[in-house]
């Protein structure tokens, strides 16, 4: 994978913005339910919203509830368990109607009953996250049992993550959420900017940048990504940064709660 080029200049009316939460705009922590965006992020991210009109948006593989958790009061179009539950702009919510095979998640938690640090985070009957960052000296053998039980259920992908690797349907991910998003209002005719910061990330940007947008990786690591930030507070300075660019704000589409 190639470096990350230096950053361009965009107009916030051509473009749409879709962000990751862990590690984007929440710093990691242990386990996921200690997460947290700061108020002054959430401030930042409401007004993008208005200056672009509402063309901001959610990719994340936390579940829709979880995402709306973190986000109060914001209600933002949303793609949650990497696209297997999707939110749109007008609030309609779609949802993947695979279901895990009970043997698959029988197999993860005899795994996890083995192995002390690990954890299993269920995401409704769609999707399970194998969680290891408490015992990192497991990740080998966690990602060869989620490559085993890809192979055994070929409709069940396996994705790495930090100290995690998920199971979820074959076909769902978070390049393909942001293409659907991109055909719709008030996505549709704009330039996708999509910004994450783990290897889930990595199909979001390959295509956000083949519709001609552009990929932002946060932190460390090889990318496809062709632009970077180098932390989770560099996103906030970005995002006050983009909103001094703002006109005066449009009418407020977010719903407040």
């Amino acid at each position: 994978m190639r470096q990350p080029d230096a950053f361009p200049a965009f107009r916030l009316s051509d473009s749409a913005f879709f962000f990751d939460i862990d590690g984007t705009l929440a710093e990691i922590c242990a386990r996921p339910e200690e997460a947290t965006v700061p108020r002054g992020r959430l401030s930042l991210l409401h007004a993008l919203f208005r200056a672009c009109d509402g063309a901001v948006g959610i990719i994340s593989g936390r579940r829709l509830a979880d995402i709306d958790g973190l986000l109060v009061p914001l209600l933002l179009p949303a793609a949650g368990i990497h696209g297997g539950e999707r939110r749109r702009a007008d609030g309609t919510i779609h949802r993947c109607e695979a279901r895990l095979p009970a043997e698959l998640s029988l197999r993860l938690k005899y795994w996890v009953d083995q192995h002390p640090g690990a954890f299993l985070e269920a995401k409704g009957d769609t999707a399970v996250a194998l969680h290891y960052r408490q015992c990192p000296e497991c990740e080998p053998e966690a990602l060869g049992l989620a490559s085993a039980l890809s192979e055994d259920y070929p409709q069940w992908a396996a994705q790495p993550g930090k100290c995690v690797v998920e199971i979820k349907p074959e076909r769902v991910n978070k390049g393909a959420a942001l293409r659907t998003f991109m055909t719709e209002a008030p996505f549709q005719g704009r330039l996708p900017v999509f910004v994450g910061d783990d290897l889930t990330d990595e199909q979001g940007f390959d295509a956000a940048q083949a519709l001609g947008g552009i990929g932002i990786k946060i932190g460390a690591g090889p990318t496809c990504a062709r632009h970077r930030l180098p932390s989770v507070d560099a996103v906030g300075e970005w995002l006050s940064g983009l909103t001094t660019l703002a006109d005066p704000p449009c009418a407020d589409k977010a719903v407040s709660r």
